[in-house]
């Protein structure tokens, strides 16, 4: 064997004996002095830590990055594509608040005014005049209507005994009236009146009845002006908040409404747009407006 090939053989264990001994002695100084292999490490420790809390500081924010780089392209991507239809979002529908009752501002009392005239009010102002009663009065209101009472229950009758005592020659007050509509079936218990007794009592009294599915103010106008009245049942908005008959009995020269609110005299002495009229009609059913014209047949030769 070659002296230099034995000195390289033995060079790795004089190392290896080198570290050993040093790790005796920072071994020893970690158990006896622990000030002292503080001081013998720190130089080597701590820019090992900077290191490695640099190379963990750099990949926590390259994985941050990365996360905050995806959760974009899924965002760009979600608002490119359309949203397919069973994701879509529903068409949220409103249901119409019921508004609170509003006070008309009433007409001038040249135009309509309360009149006495055969021991009957009558609302002056319209072709014909028109006799008045109120259903929430004296003694119509505790009179019965089927089992119900007049008063909260009984526009139907009420408003067709205006009618019937306004353009006959009977004379039909709402107690008479409501006992007639029950007798013959209009009486809904507990909800007023059916929808029939506005033709069928205008038929059985003698006069003409059609229903208006369809109108315009223009129509109302000229209907009254010819001397017919309209019995309305009413929606919520002015004159309610669920369901009520009322009488359009007149039209102004400036083209406003004349009403016969059964529940309100105040409503009675106001003049109308007609539009508001319309869009406050009843069209509950599907089929239109819930707006009868009643006609006078025509004088007998």
């Amino acid at each position: 064997m070659r002296p230099n090939q034995k000195k390289k053989r033995i060079w790795p264990w004089f190392l290896l004996a080198a570290l050993c001994v040093a790790g005796m002695e920072l071994l020893f100084c970690w158990h006896f002095a622990p000030a002292q292999f503080d001081r013998i490490t720190q130089p080597i420790v701590r820019p090992v830590v900077q290191a490695a809390e640099s190379t963990g500081a750099y990949f926590h924010q390259l994985a941050v990055s990365l996360r905050t780089k995806a959760l974009l392209r899924q965002c760009a991507e979600a608002s490119a594509a359309p949203f397919p239809l069973e994701f879509a979002l529903p068409q949220v529908v409103e249901e119409p608040l019921v508004p609170h009752l509003e006070k008309p501002v009433p007409a001038d009392p040249v135009i309509t005014q309360f009149d006495k005239k055969d021991e009957r009010e009558i609302l002056t102002g319209g072709i014909i005049p028109c006799v008045y009663y109120n259903q929430q009065e004296a003694p119509w209101s505790s009179m019965p209507f089927g089992k119900d009472p007049i008063g909260p229950y009984g526009c139907g009758p009420v408003a067709m005994s205006m009618v019937i005592s306004s353009m006959t020659s009977t004379s039909m007050d709402p107690g008479q009236m409501a006992a007639w509509a029950a007798d013959n079936g209009y009486w809904a218990p507990q909800s007023g009146s059916r929808h029939s007794l506005i033709p069928d009592a205008s038929l059985a009294f003698g006069l003409g009845c059609t229903r208006l599915t369809e109108c315009t103010p223009s129509m109302i106008i000229n209907t009254l002006l010819q001397g017919d009245m309209m019995v309305a049942l009413m929606g919520p908005g002015h004159f309610t908040q669920s369901g009520h008959f009322i009488i359009l009995r007149g039209a102004t020269l400036s083209g406003e409404i004349l009403v016969a609110d059964p529940n309100s005299r105040e409503n009675s002495l106001a003049s109308w747009d007609p539009q508001l009229l319309l869009d406050e009609i009843s069209a509950s059913d599907g089929r239109g407006l819930w707006l009868w014209q009643i006609s006078a047949p025509p004088p007998q030769l």
